[in-house]
């Protein structure tokens, strides 16, 4: 579900053009819980505080909506699955 929804928004985005739903969601991720920031080698590594796998029902819903009211705050409403999946 997360997939259709990243490709939404990149498809209807046209600042995103060129990123992948990996990319979007690593985003995703970092907007709702926060990011860490780490030197690996000198260089500087950002990454999200938690990943989406380990999401109970209830956290995973939460994200969802998160990334639903990110997009509508930028004009983008993000249609849901329905029942024809």
């Amino acid at each position: 579900m997360l997939w259709a929804i990243y490709d939404e928004i990149i498809e209807r985005c046209p600042e995103l053009t060129g990123y992948t739903n990996e990319e979007v969601h690593e985003f995703m991720l970092m907007n709702h819980f926060g990011e860490e920031h780490r030197t690996l080698f000198g260089r500087a590594l950002v990454r999200p505080k938690r990943r989406s796998s380990r999401l109970t029902k209830q956290e995973f819903s939460d994200f969802v909506e998160s990334i639903c009211a990110f997009m509508a705050q930028r004009g983008v409403t993000i249609s849901m699955p329905g029942d024809d999946w």
